[in-house]
């Protein structure tokens, strides 16, 4: 991903990695919605990455799901 596109990403995960900090240090949330804030929080940018992956993969026409599906 290039410099231009990734910067908006990275300061929208910090800045909701530093809320996420504030809304479980004063606000008063449920114990089932802190888990689910905590994995959103932390597996974003992993789904973002793997998503961004597999686009990339099929422009290429080098996907694994492509090769699946020919075969």
């Amino acid at each position: 991903m290039r410099f231009s596109h990734a910067l908006p990403l990275v300061s929208g995960f910090m800045l909701l990695s530093v809320g996420l900090g504030v809304a479980l240090d004063r606000v008063q949330l449920s114990e089932t919605v802190k888990p689910l804030l905590l994995g959103a929080g932390f597996l974003g940018p992993l789904a973002i990455n793997a998503v961004l992956l597999l686009r990339h993969e099929m422009t290429l026409k080098a996907a694994s799901t492509l090769k699946a599906v020919s075969d």
